[in-house]
């Protein structure tokens, strides 16, 4: 960061720094206030990179401070996702994993387009095979297939769907430039808690047939509950997550079944057509909104500059370097498929 003159960062963390938040009362949803506590390697390097990023950040205010300096540029925003799920509504854009997913809904896609025989879900180690033609709540009421403490024996996690993911990054980087917090931790998540068996189900609609899973042994290191409490960010970030679980099923089934291939095909036509579709007509509702709102000076006023083109696409203006404002999940897509010009920030994984 410092080499390279980058003094606001935000770092994509991850839910599992905070481990079995069950090990402390009234943990449950998880703030950001729980201690930290990783139960695998997956959890403990993002809790380590949190600490290298914080120790930066407050060593450089420090030394600036000392050497009567402004420090206030300084400053990261931890951003502790839960459990990330969906694609572009598109259908042209998604997770393509190379090898064994690690996440469920990917599993639940390769089952669905026969990639994979069955899902595994980790329960207690005794053989349940899901039966076809069994409803559904039948088998969630089957007291021996798994044994987590929850209403069907299945470990509890938040999904967010990955444009409200994409929100956040947009609104805490702003909120670092605005408000200059230092170190800040927030949670994104729903708030709301789904099994591993509801969001078979859901996913199962989605696709119009019941998939095929397979209890097996505990893995090590989950834990049964992982649900965000998000309202720190929801009250200073004003952010809040808008989809739902619904939404990032059908989202993930949609590029799934028209991109079976992942990105070593080519998009489906019919898609790339509505796409560009949809980007015209919100560029021409963008234009009829803000066409009055640019000044003779080429300068941004309302999101639109004085040759048509988003604010996004503009941080060098009349010679000054200006940091690139970017407020919703379109504009994110827009400034990820265009040329950028350096800015004062960076977006870590």
């Amino acid at each position: 960061m410092t080499k390279h003159n980058v003094s606001n960062i935000v770092f994509s963390s991850s839910a599992t720094v905070y481990g079995d938040a069950t090990r402390f009362p009234d943990m449950i949803p998880i703030p950001e206030e729980c201690p930290i506590g990783p139960t695998n390697p997956y959890g403990r390097t993002k809790s380590t990179v949190e600490s290298i990023i914080s120790d930066h950040v407050q060593a450089q205010r420090n030394k600036l401070k000392k050497e009567g300096k402004s420090f206030d540029h300084w400053n990261a925003a931890i951003l502790r996702y839960f459990n990330p799920a969906g694609s572009h509504p598109s259908g042209i854009m998604g997770e393509d994993p190379q090898g064994v997913p690690y996440n469920l809904l990917p599993l639940l896609a390769q089952v669905a387009i026969g990639k994979r025989e069955k899902l595994l879900v980790f329960g207690d180690g005794r053989t349940a095979i899901s039966h076809v033609g069994f409803p559904y709540g039948t088998r969630l009421l089957t007291p021996l297939t798994v044994d987590y403490a929850s209403s069907d024996g299945t470990a509890i996690r938040d999904y967010i769907h990955i444009l409200d993911l994409a929100a956040g990054h947009l609104v805490a980087l702003n909120y670092l430039r605005d408000n200059h917090p230092g170190v800040r931790a927030w949670n994104l998540g729903t708030g709301k808690g789904s099994t591993v068996f509801h969001m078979i189900k859901a996913f199962s609609e989605v696709v119009g047939r019941e998939l095929p899973y397979e209890v097996v042994g505990r893995r090590e290191g989950d834990v049964l509950d992982l649900t965000a409490n998000p309202r720190r960010a929801n009250e200073e970030l004003k952010w809040r997550a808008e989809r739902t679980l619904e939404d990032a099923c059908a989202d993930l089934w949609r590029w799934t079944k028209n991109n079976p291939l992942g990105y070593r095909q080519s998009p489906p036509d019919d898609l790339l057509k509505a796409l560009e579709e949809n980007r015209k007509k919100g560029n021409a509702e963008k234009v009829q909104a803000n066409g009055h709102s640019a000044d003779t000076n080429g300068h941004t006023i309302n999101g639109q500059s004085s040759n048509g083109t988003s604010a996004a696409d503009h941080s060098n203006i009349n010679g000054e370097e200006k940091p690139i404002q970017l407020t919703s999940s379109k504009d994110f897509m827009e400034a990820a498929l265009s040329p950028r010009v350096k800015s004062d920030s960076v977006e870590a994984s």
